[in-house]
């Protein structure tokens, strides 16, 4: 206040304190909080910039006492005083003014709280990594450490931030952990988020000290109050102006695809949910909430939220693609090094689709490789391959069917794009990568007993070798339909290994070798001669019931063939369980049975054949309608559906359980096309 209201340096604090309640600079509010008059100050400030002390402890003084008055009259006194001190040029001791600043703000009592020593600790020990640019990007999207109280020394330090970012690098240097310290990164979100004027992100670009800069960097990929993604290209040569590696920008930036796939991933999981209610109201008014006279008003609400998520969620597919495609544009022509690739593993948010959609798009080959055979090591890990059978992992294996789907068809894509031009080729690869759990599985079939003896290697092994198995189907089934007779042979490797797992008895997990047998008769369509592979599957008494009756049901022919032998597999397959455990693997075999047999046998010369299958599912679901009446009708629905656009069509569309099934995709085919399992 004395630099603002009077030259003369002489005059006592109390004279100084009268000046400016006189001629109201400042007003005293109850509480003892006061106020400042944001147009007296700037006028006061502008005439008094000529007269700026050279000393710098005094300069650091007035630094600090204007920081508390401009944040109780809500101005931008800033850039004034940068330029007037810039004008001063080296005759400016700024590291003297900072440790004035700092000194005077010591004679301040200020609680330490633990967020003061986090933001200190945070600015002295952080590195130039994913890590501290995540935390640069919460602290600035929360605002967190703006409001400390440290007015005067927070004003004090945007100055010399914006001056010389070295001063500020060298004293966190010099006074690490101290609490301080937290003032200078409540400065450097400030610079970023600023109140009352522009922002100043330059200067915290070119600061060394890795906190600042990665505040800065998140101000420039995220602007505040943008929720679109900006332009990567605009965002990496912004990045790079600062004097950011380009290599490092592509990370930076990609932390908008991380988003995008959170967002996307919970708009699904949220858009089933809300299906499964609609449904379930529209069925059982009564379970409304409020009552049944609330289940009209609860329909219509979450109809409107099951469409609208419907539409984010398909703005979020083409926001996806767009930034995947733009990352890929940018991408430096040197690449990532090691470090900058395991920094970039973060916005896959673990998925191996993004990882490899993006690597699809890449020009650059070293990076591209690079992502590949990270989702073919994903796969690897997560299934426990080694090379050796005796490597093979003992330890429980139960792995989630959805994450294992997922990652086994992108890896599948990744394996074969990586060794399109590979002289051993994508068959021959895959058999490599399988042939270690593969021999530990075929060593422990032929033991006698070995269930019983050795319960934990072959729970681990047999649940490993069923998932290398499927991977193997999984590899053929993305091929190329031109190319498919490159893995020809990986195709019937594949379906004699899952014949091994299949009649072994005993297996440890029944919904992983369901879903081992569903696949590997559909494999069989992929042979030269399908129904020989078939009719063999299907006459193998040692075989599970389940396995034989998929085998025949899937060709026509085989039906007419062995009818008799074909009707009690059916039966075998609906028989209700005695355990109650069992129920829910039984009924998903019968429907998965029911749902083959009916679209293979999809045609007007073939309706005998659905007659029959309408008359097995009675006749055996009579012991099941007690228990699961919803499926009662199911074969006569679907035979319908399948022959007919009526309404058992639009029905079979609308449920969600038959989403990915034959029936599904036989009545949704193009035209002029046959998706039929034969």
């Amino acid at each position: 206040m004395k630099w603002l209201l009077s030259p003369n340096r002489n005059a006592t604090d109390r004279t100084v304190l009268i000046h400016a309640r006189l001629c109201r600079l400042i007003h005293v509010e109850r509480g003892g909080h006061w106020r400042a008059d944001g147009a007296l100050v700037t006028r006061l400030a502008k005439m008094a910039l000529r007269r700026l002390p050279r000393d710098p402890h005094e300069l650091g003084d007035v630094l600090h006492g204007l920081g508390e008055i401009a944040a109780r009259s809500h101005i931008a006194l800033e850039e004034p005083l940068i330029r007037s001190l810039r004008l001063l040029g080296r005759r400016v001791a700024l590291e003297k003014i900072l440790g004035a600043a700092f000194a005077r703000d010591a004679k301040l009592r200020h609680p330490v709280q633990f967020n003061t020593i986090a933001m200190a600790q945070w600015l002295s020990r952080a590195d130039f990594s994913w890590g501290t640019f995540d935390e640069a990007v919460n602290r600035l999207e929360h605002g967190d450490g703006l409001h400390d109280g440290r007015y005067g020394l927070t004003f004090s330090v945007r100055i010399v931030l914006a001056l010389d970012p070295r001063v500020i690098d060298h004293w966190i240097k010099s006074h690490p952990n101290q609490p301080g310290l937290a003032a200078i990164g409540s400065a450097a979100i400030w610079m970023a988020l600023p109140f009352d004027g522009e922002a100043m992100i330059a200067p915290l670009l070119r600061s060394r000290n890795a906190a600042i800069c990665c505040i800065g960097a998140a101000a420039v990929v995220f602007p505040p109050g943008l929720r679109e993604p900006p332009s990567f290209q605009d965002c990496m040569q912004r990045l790079g102006e600062g004097g950011i590696e380009a290599s490092d920008t592509v990370w930076m930036t990609g932390m908008w695809i991380k988003r995008a796939v959170h967002e996307r991933n919970w708009l699904e999981d949220r858009g089933k949910g809300e299906v499964a209610r609609l449904r379930y109201v529209e069925q059982n008014p009564q379970a409304a909430v409020g009552g049944p006279h609330n289940a009209d008003a609860e329909v219509s609400m979450l109809r409107a939220r099951t469409e609208h998520g419907a539409q984010r969620h398909e703005s979020v597919l083409v926001e996806i693609e767009k930034m995947l495609s733009d990352l890929a544009h940018a991408w430096p022509r040197e690449g990532l090094s090691e470090g900058q690739m395991a920094a970039l593993e973060n916005i896959f948010a673990g998925t191996a689709e993004m990882r490899h959609r993006l690597a699809e798009k890449l020009s650059h080959q070293a990076s591209r490789n690079s992502l590949l055979k990270k989702n073919i090591d994903q796969l690897k890990e997560f299934i426990g391959l080694k090379m050796e059978p005796g490597e093979i992992s003992i330890e429980h294996f139960d792995p989630d069917e959805r994450t294992f789907d997922a990652l086994s068809t992108w890896a599948a894509r990744s394996l074969i794009l990586l060794y399109a031009d590979d002289k051993r080729g994508a068959g021959k690869r895959t058999s490599d990568l399988v042939k270690g759990v593969a021999d530990a599985a075929t060593a422990l079939v032929v033991q006698p007993f070995i269930a019983g003896r050795k319960p934990q290697a072959w729970q681990a092994i047999m649940a490993r070798a069923a998932c290398a198995g499927r991977f193997a189907f999984t590899v053929v089934d993305n091929m190329p339909e031109g190319e498919r007779d490159k893995v020809a042979g990986l195709n019937e490797l594949a379906l004699s290994f899952a014949f091994t797992l299949l009649t072994a008895r005993s297996t440890p997990n029944d919904t992983l070798y369901f879903a081992l047998t569903a696949q590997s008769v559909q494999q069989m369509g992929h042979l030269p001669i399908p129904d020989a592979k078939r009719e063999a599957w299907g006459l193998a008494e040692d075989l599970p019931d389940f396995a034989r009756a998929l085998a025949l049901w899937s060709s026509p022919p085989l039906v007419s063939k062995h009818e008799v032998l074909a009707s009690e597999l059916f039966r075998r397959v609906a028989t209700l369980p005695l355990s109650s455990r069992g129920q829910t693997l039984q009924m998903c075999q019968m429907l998965s049975l029911l749902d083959l047999a009916t679209a293979s046998s999809a045609s007007p010369e073939r309706e005998h054949l659905l007659s029959v299958i309408a008359a097995l599912w009675k006749g055996a679901y009579q012991d099941w309608e007690p228990i699961a009446p919803r499926w009662a009708a199911i074969a006569e629905m679907l035979g319908k559906a399948v022959l007919t656009d009526g309404p058992e069509r639009a029905q079979l569309r609308a449920d969600p359980s038959f989403a990915h099934s034959y029936c599904r995709r036989l009545i949704d085919r193009p035209a002029g096309t046959d998706d039929r399992a034969t």
